[in-house]
């Protein structure tokens, strides 16, 4: 039995366990991702807040994310990621799958 999540019940689950972890811009484009996620593979997706904040984080920065991880940050830090895992852009920042 599932139950459909809504984009605001995304972002509350999300931030009622941890708020500090995704800004409310992050968690949109995130919701979105996984929303289409969902819609090209077929497979419904378990709602994790906890799963989801340690597998993904946000960055308002690529160069910041290439630090991180020892990555080398060519000037086209996305280019760079790319490579590694899944990276969500969105107005402000980034969103990078950490499970790399």
């Amino acid at each position: 039995m599932k139950t459909t999540v809504s984009q605001s019940q995304f972002i509350n689950g999300i931030m009622s366990v941890r708020p500090e972890n995704f800004t409310r811009p992050a968690l949109v484009a995130l919701f979105d991702y996984l929303s289409d996620l969902e819609y090209h593979t077929g497979s419904e997706l378990e709602f994790d807040p906890i799963g989801l904040c340690c597998e993904f984080a946000e960055y308002v920065s690529p160069r910041y994310a290439c630090d991180d991880f020892a990555i080398d940050y060519d000037g086209d830090g996305l280019a760079a990621l790319e490579l590694h895992t899944t990276v969500i852009p969105f107005p402000s920042g980034i969103i990078i799958n950490t499970a790399f």
